[in-house]
């Protein structure tokens, strides 16, 4: 899906930890994948609490990341 359009590294950032550097999701994306498979971010009710410390989104980048999949945003299993 991004891989196919180079766009995998769309709202990553690179930080450097104990003298690592480690790649990090920003808020939207991070928003956009749990939202998709919440399973893999420890169930809605983790979500609802890790919510709370958020403080704002940038919507205009929830929306340009959900545009960007290919695949529908919620999977009807």
């Amino acid at each position: 899906m991004l891989k196919e359009k180079h766009l995998e590294n769309f709202g990553v950032t690179r930080i450097e930890r104990v003298g690592i550097d480690v790649r990090v999701t920003g808020y939207e994306r991070t928003l956009v994948d749990v939202l998709d498979r919440p399973e893999f971010a420890g169930g809605w009710e983790e979500i609802w609490r890790s919510l709370e410390a958020v403080e704002f989104f940038d919507l205009d980048r929830v929306v340009e990341y959900t545009l960007l999949w290919t695949t529908p945003l919620l999977r009807l299993k």
